[in-house]
């Protein structure tokens, strides 16, 4: 029976330590070829990253707490189409309880016309979430608080596809994505809550009748 035990055990650690090597810590990334890159940082996992239109820039990941960053930014601003997309998923070995509850969209631009304000521009972005409320965020560059918006959701997986279009007079120099995340109890927690609960409301009871 120990023997047993002793094997299951080391079975169980190596396949810890497998998937652990299996994908690999993020780091800064060039943007242009960071299609099918996979990486994890905390308990997020990102992969199936695409690009079209992209000539310059990088994407660097954080985390702060409950919140997960994705930055992309480039020092020569983009002044044509283009479209940055990736999925990002709770690794459940790390933290089985976790949830994606939300993704806030930005993107910074500015005016190409000479001696112009940066803001208003002419440029303008759609964000898809797969999940998410709503399922298209939509940005656009005409005041400051336009170039922002979330999408609510509640999964393990969600998948973002930001598509930038500059107009006549924009360009874009970053694009960022907050993740943020919730823990959901487990079934035994819930549970034994709920026993706690009603154990107080037993010895209430009695106390009252006394």
């Amino acid at each position: 029976m120990k023997k047993l035990l002793t094997v299951s055990m080391l079975l169980a650690v190596g396949a810890v330590a497998s998937f652990a090597t299996a994908v690999p810590a993020c780091t800064t990334q060039t943007a242009s070829t960071i299609g099918g890159y996979t990486c994890e940082i905390g308990d997020k996992i990102f992969s199936n990253f695409s690009e079209s239109g992209v000539t310059s820039g990088t994407v660097d990941f954080s985390f702060s707490g409950t919140q997960y960053f994705l930055h992309y930014a480039t020092s020569t601003p983009l002044t044509t189409a283009f479209t940055l997309g990736f999925w990002v998923a709770v690794d459940t070995t790390v933290c089985p309880t976790c949830q994606i509850i939300q993704v806030q969209d930005q993107m910074q631009t500015a005016n190409t016309t000479s001696g112009a304000p940066a803001i208003p521009n002419t440029s303008t972005a759609s964000v898809s979430h797969n999940p998410g409320s709503p399922a298209t965020v939509n940005l656009d560059a005409l005041n400051a608080l336009d170039q922002s918006g979330v999408s609510n959701m509640g999964t393990g997986l969600e998948k973002v596809m930001f598509s930038y279009t500059p107009g006549a007079n924009g360009e874009l120099s970053v694009a960022e994505f907050t993740i943020s995340q919730t823990t959901t109890p487990e079934p035994v927690t819930l549970s034994l809550t709920g026993l706690g609960l009603l154990g107080l409301g037993i010895f209430g009871r009695r106390r009252l009748k006394q």
